[in-house]
């Protein structure tokens, strides 16, 4: 337990990860942000880390027109007026940072980008749950490292449990303490 956002003075990050795809993060996530805002009535961004091929616009019905490419390529000058410009809003009230409208947008972000729009958000809301894509890419690896907690998530298939321990190494070498991992098997 981390406290709540209130004792952090910033947001509390939760990203779903797996290395392997097509085990239900986005729905697990979006689920988890939605049932948030509900219930608690705070502050929550969910953020679709998956910058090249991200579902969250599918997922929850919005339109693409501003994306996570307006902030990274501003990111020298986010402000709390422009971040909100370029949020999307479900109707549940959680607000939305759409990956890329297509992969050759996505190119040019960098993890050094997507560092500073974090270190932006986490002032601006309570809880950010952030959807990723099964990779240890440089951008998954800072979301990573800024997340407070990481709910790795996995099915009872033997490809997903070998991913499962694929991170847990991955983890261990990072230096992450063993409670910012929370093991979800999605059934």
């Amino acid at each position: 337990h981390l406290g709540t956002p209130e004792e952090q003075g910033r947001a509390k990050v939760v990203t779903a990860f797996s290395p392997k795809g097509g085990i239900g993060r986005t729905t697990l996530v979006s689920n988890l942000a939605v049932a948030t805002k509900l219930a608690t009535d705070k502050r929550v961004l969910l953020i679709d880390g998956n910058l090249a091929f991200g579902d969250l616009a599918v997922a929850l019905n919005l339109p693409t027109t501003k994306t996570i490419v307006d902030l990274a390529f501003n990111a020298g000058h986010l402000d709390v007026d422009f971040v909100t410009d370029v949020l999307a809003t479900h109707s549940s009230g959680v607000k939305v940072l759409l990956a890329a409208p297509s992969p050759q947008d996505a190119e040019g972000i960098t993890s050094d980008q997507l560092r500073t729009i974090i270190g932006q958000v986490v002032m601006m809301f309570d809880y950010i749950f952030v959807d990723s894509r099964p990779s240890f890419d440089d951008l998954q690896l800072a979301l990573l490292d800024l997340s407070d907690t990481v709910l790795l998530t996995m099915t009872m298939e033997m490809t997903a449990i070998k991913a499962a321990k694929q991170y847990l190494e991955v983890a261990e070498l990072l230096g992450y303490p063993s409670e910012k991992t929370m093991l979800v098997l999605n059934r």
